[in-house]
């Protein structure tokens, strides 16, 4: 396991209180807001790590709001912030708390020839940004805000952005640090994401990534079979 790696997660709100076992022993961290769940990140093996990330006071749904407040960590502003835990790593590992990740995934994640980071297509497939907006209608966090969503996908495809691209999962990825057009994709999609105010960050990220193609290796969702529940 390379030393050089730090795996991180975030989990915002009181909505959850489980985490999996820290599949990277004193090198994992939980960001997060709920100081609850201190004693079960020492139980884990997690690195317990408070922050609290502004959210406009309009967006009132408390899982809308912890949804929002995750992308800061998922795209990357907390490097910044936190530079005595990343300033000496190449590599970054993010994923959502509900991805049982374990050794031999992360193994097997470092042994791929990449580029400047790793993601995986989503488990069903979906070659359009209309068919995520689809599935997004489903659930009322990313419904809410759903026009603001749409708005923004129509000026983007102006712009000449294409609809149609395989979509990919956001929920988990291996950053190169060293890369700067990954920091700059991770950018631009938190700061979308910031703008419209929906959490729907798969919609945005296949939008934008297209023009950095040439740095992003794409995994079918089955190659590395991680559970995927709430613990």
């Amino acid at each position: 396991m390379k030393n050089d790696l730090i795996v991180f997660t975030s989990l915002f709100g009181d909505k959850f209180h489980k985490l999996y076992q820290a599949p990277v022993k004193d090198n994992s961290f939980v960001f997060t807001n709920n100081q609850k769940l201190k004693s079960e990140c020492e139980l884990k093996g997690w690195n317990f790590i408070y922050l609290d990330v502004e959210i406009p006071n309009f967006i009132t749904s408390s899982y809308q709001r912890s949804n929002l407040q995750s992308k800061y960590v998922k795209f990357l502003k907390v490097v910044k912030d936190f530079p005595d835990l990343f300033n000496d790593k190449n590599h970054a590992l993010y994923f959502d708390h509900k991805f049982e990740v374990k050794k031999n995934h992360i193994r097997d994640l470092l042994d791929i020839k990449r580029k400047g980071l790793i993601i995986r297509e989503t488990p069903r497939f979906k070659n359009t940004v209309y068919d995520e907006i689809q599935d997004a209608m489903r659930q009322a966090r990313y419904r809410e805000r759903m026009p603001e969503l749409k708005n923004w996908v129509k000026n983007k495809l102006l712009e000449g952005y294409s609809p149609d691209v395989r979509i990919c999962n956001t929920g988990l990825m291996l950053y190169d640090l060293s890369n700067q057009k990954v920091l700059d994709l991770c950018s631009e999609v938190y700061l979308a994401t910031m703008e419209v105010l929906n959490p729907e960050c798969q919609v945005i990220w296949c939008i934008l990534s297209q023009k950095y193609k040439d740095h992003i290796k794409t995994l079918p969702w089955d190659q590395l079979l991680i559970s995927w529940r709430a613990p």
